[in-house]
């Protein structure tokens, strides 16, 4: 799926509605049913073929095959809560799967609104309006839809707070798919029509395919129909979706990452590689240095691009998870480098030596 986003600036400085008419925007959605049920058929065949590779484990394939999820945690919350079932029984997350097993998925969707309700969902939608929640792209099918930093993307992840998708039924317009035909089996098992036969349905609400983390900006697939929903999920499984970030970061990369124009390190055990380009450099007073970073996931791990920059002492300006990761990156850069200016006679480290332990980008 292509598709082309212009007028970018235009479209977030978008006037923001008055709540009653945002009021009346969330209730075109509320009448939906409260629950969703998704279906994954797992094929040993397919695994090996796909980025599961020899995986299959039930959380990480159910991670990697429910959009809903995107997380082994998610998975195993679902699990927790018996959202997740496994030929229709709840059962363990390291439990290996077999050829023509099923994984079924409930999503709890949320409930229609009123009252003290609904009043909280628009003053939360307004906020979001007001930090740059804006729809870039929208059809029957799909949506292209700016996420503000500061909120996570996927509903309940954190149930105190509201999240993107909880925002969403007030921007986008439910679709006029075409019903269902009868006998048609629900949710992401429809995704086997390669011909385009199978006629669409609406979702319940509007679902997110991808994850942003709560501090990034930027643009959000979002699935308005089944068919939408099951395509875009295996499209994102098997990696034919490409993103591409901006990073501001402390300090810079060293040479030779910048000349391979690739980081290949593994995140929490796994393989994980990132395409890099520094698009421009500047002095600081702090830092030495400051530098604006293009990045290329090309796997997904969890925090792979933090943990990438973090590692190489050039953590992503803000970052303070990563903070201490980054700083015993650059002291041992430092070290490394004080030693070899020893051997040859200068005193000069570069960047390496700035301290980045200050209150600077840590907000």
């Amino acid at each position: 799926i292509a598709v082309a986003i212009c007028g970018v600036a235009d479209a977030l400085s978008a006037v923001v509605p008055d709540e009653a008419t945002l009021a009346g925007l969330l209730q075109r959605w509320s009448a939906g049913a409260q629950r969703e049920t998704l279906q994954f058929a797992f094929s040993t065949r397919d695994a090996a073929a796909g980025p599961l590779g020899e995986e299959r484990r039930l959380v990480q394939v159910a991670a990697q095959s429910f959009s809903a999820l995107g997380s082994k945690s998610q998975a195993r919350a679902a699990l927790k809560r018996g959202d997740l079932l496994l030929n229709g029984e709840s059962v363990e997350g390291c439990r290996q799967l077999n050829d023509g097993d099923v994984l079924e998925l409930s999503l709890q969707l949320s409930k229609p609104l009123v009252g003290d309700g609904l009043d909280a969902r628009v003053r939360f939608v307004r906020h979001l309006l007001e930090q740059g929640l804006r729809v870039l792209h929208e059809d029957d099918a799909i949506a292209i839809v700016h996420k503000p930093a500061g909120v996570h993307t996927k509903h309940e992840t954190n149930r105190k707070y509201g999240a993107f998708e909880d925002a969403l039924p007030a921007i986008l317009t439910p679709p006029e798919c075409s019903p269902r035909r009868a006998g048609l089996p629900t949710g992401e098992s429809m995704s086997n029509d390669p011909d385009g036969q199978i006629e669409d349905e609406p979702l319940p609400l509007p679902l997110a395919m991808h994850r942003l983390d709560v501090r990034v900006r930027g643009l959000c697939v979002v699935a308005k129909s089944r068919v939408a929903c099951a395509r875009l999920s295996r499209a994102f499984e098997a990696r034919q979706v490409s993103k591409t970030y901006h990073a501001l970061v402390v300090g810079h990369l060293p040479a030779s990452v910048l000349a391979a124009g690739e980081i290949i390190t593994p995140v929490a055990g796994l393989d994980a590689r990132t395409l890099v380009r520094e698009l421009r450099r500047v002095p600081h007073a702090q830092w030495r240095h400051l530098s604006l970073m293009e990045l290329k996931p090309v796997t997904g791990r969890t925090h792979q691009l933090r943990v990438h920059m973090a590692s190489l002492g050039a953590p992503i300006v803000g970052d303070d998870l990563y903070w201490e990761l980054a700083a015993g990156a650059r002291a041992a850069v430092a070290a490394q480098s004080a030693g070899a200016a020893a051997i040859v006679g200068t005193a000069d480290a570069g960047d390496v030596g700035g301290d980045i332990r200050g209150n600077g980008g840590c907000d």
